[in-house]
């Protein structure tokens, strides 16, 4: 009897490790550089667990190994960032998920605060930069830094200091920014393919 507790233990200890999350279908992609695609889910203890399909031997990741993820249609990626979680920053590594893609980024974390309250911070990030940059949500504060920080398109910037956009219409202001960057990184290229020698 106590070798069938013992037998019926150790079948049920992998599953303690990756039920925290369902499996979904997505990618890991590894510091190394690697991107693994199959079956993913959240695993307790800071771990990824992953398969290549339903029925693939499962492999755990530690959150240290993995740089992003994609799960079903949410994509995050590991970061260094400013979290305000209570009166004051605090510098985490945190996974960040990806509200709008392209020359400019939008992140969005959402983690607890001291008192267990639910904190949501936005981010803004370009690969020029060391770290994203949190967007003020109050809008004074946001009308002049997101201008600076989008300074070099006019257009968006002065729809932003006439409050015809704001902090929620952040997610639209990122996408006619990274539109607007693509169309004049085209047009650089093509002048400079025009160009004789």
């Amino acid at each position: 009897m106590k070798m069938r507790i013992a037998m019926w233990m150790l079948m049920c200890l992998p599953l303690g490790l990756w039920a925290q999350g369902a499996w979904q279908p997505g990618e890991l992609v590894l510091v190394e550089g690697d991107t693994l695609r199959g079956m993913v889910a959240k695993a307790k203890g800071n771990q990824f667990a992953y398969k290549v399909d339903r029925k693939g031997e499962r492999n755990f990741f530690k959150e240290e190994e993995v740089v992003g993820y994609t799960m079903g249609d949410q994509q995050f990626e590991r970061h260094v960032v400013d979290v305000f979680m209570g009166k004051f920053p605090e510098r985490r590594e945190v996974y960040l998920e990806i509200l709008v893609d392209g020359p400019v980024k939008l992140f969005e974390y959402t983690g607890t605060g001291m008192l267990g309250a639910s904190h949501t911070n936005r981010f803004l990030f370009h690969a020029d930069a060391s770290m994203p940059w949190r967007v003020p949500p109050k809008e004074g504060a946001f009308r002049k830094q997101v201008s600076m920080y989008f300074g070099d398109c006019e257009s968006i910037t002065d729809r932003i200091k006439s409050k015809e956009l704001g902090y929620e219409q952040l997610n639209g202001i990122v996408v006619l920014y990274n539109s607007w960057a693509i169309a004049e990184a085209q047009k650089e290229a093509s002048n400079i393919e025009e160009t004789p020698e």
